[in-house]
Order: C-alpha cells, then sequence, then structure tokens
C-alpha cells in the first residue's frame, strides 16, 4: 500500500495564504468547511469521518489551504490501485475563492503524484457542481471520461474526470 509523505513544511504562497497537511486538531473545521455535503451525497459526513481516519492512518492524503489563518480549502486524495490516485474532496470557500487556492491544493498534489509515480488521477463531481469546476478541470489536464446516471438516486448522477499524468 501506497503512503503519502507530508509537505515539507507549511507553503506560504502569499502574506495571507498558504497551504499544510491536515492535522488531527482541523477535524471540526473541515466538517464546519464541507457543511454542504448532505445536500449532494446522502451519508455524506458518515463517509467524511472514515475518510479523515484514513488520512490520519495514513492511507489517503489531505491538503489544507489557509486563507488569512484560517481552514478555507482543501483537497483529499486517495490511492486506488498501485499507481491511481481519486480526489474525493477538491473544494475552496466562497469567502476564499479566485485567489488561486485551487490551484495551490492541485499544484501540491500533483507534485507528490510526481514523486510517487502515479499514472493517472480522477475525480467524481455531482452534476448539479459541473458548471463551478468543469473549466478548473479542463485547465488542470482532465477530461470528462464518464457520466454515471442516478449514481446517488434519482437525477443525482455524477460525472467522472480523468487525467494522464505519465
Amino acid at each position: 500500500m501506497r503512503t503519502y509523505q507530508p509537505l515539507d513544511n507549511v507553503e506560504t504562497l502569499r502574506p495571507n495564504l498558504s497551504i499544510r497537511d491536515y492535522r488531527t486538531e482541523d477535524r471540526s473545521y473541515v466538517f464546519h468547511l464541507l457543511s454542504f455535503l448532505p445536500d449532494l451525497y446522502p451519508r455524506s459526513f458518515d463517509w467524511l469521518e472514515r475518510r479523515l481516519t484514513d488520512v490520519e492512518r495514513k492511507r489517503a492524503h489531505c491538503t489544507i489551504a489557509l486563507a488569512n489563518y484560517r481552514i478555507a480549502g482543501i483537497l483529499i486524495d486517495t490511492p486506488k490501485g498501485i499507481r491511481t490516485s481519486k480526489i474525493s474532496t477538491l473544494f475552496v470557500s466562497e469567502q476564499a475563492s479566485r485567489n488561486g487556492l485551487g490551484s495551490l491544493l492541485f499544484e501540491a498534489s500533483a507534485r507528490r503524484w510526481y514523486t510517487q509515480g502515479v499514472d493517472g488521477v480522477y475525480v467524481t463531481v455531482a452534476s448539479q457542481k459541473q458548471q463551478c469546476i468543469d473549466a478548473f478541470l479542463r485547465t488542470n489536464g482532465f477530461v470528462e471520461s464518464a457520466k454515471l446516471p442516478d449514481r446517488y438516486g434519482p437525477g443525482r448522477n455524477e460525472i467522472i474526470y480523468s487525467l494522464k499524468l505519465n
């Protein structure tokens, strides 16, 4: 099983923006940041609880973005097979959006994936949120590769985007 290496430290990007690895004490802040998830996915908080436990046990990785020293963004990814990773969560709060935090989260993860020899990355997106993230994903090299109709109930479709790294 592949384990993830931590960021060297906190990467300060601008005076009020930085990224760092998740810490156990971030858990309640992450739940608050992602408080909208139940609107998109059934039992999402149970899932998030399990995923953060995986991060704490080094079976997944979570990078946190800070704006003015507050958690404002998150990228959680999990190995899926030997050379593939899945982004299960990529989110930047509306208050901190348009500052490049999503790109910083993605770039930090991409550096780690290249170092670890990951060949491909994929992400699934709720169709209701596709318009919000499509341009970002395409700008970063992702292509839409599949649609899963009614994945989480009638009309709750998922779009799969994939990225080849090597």
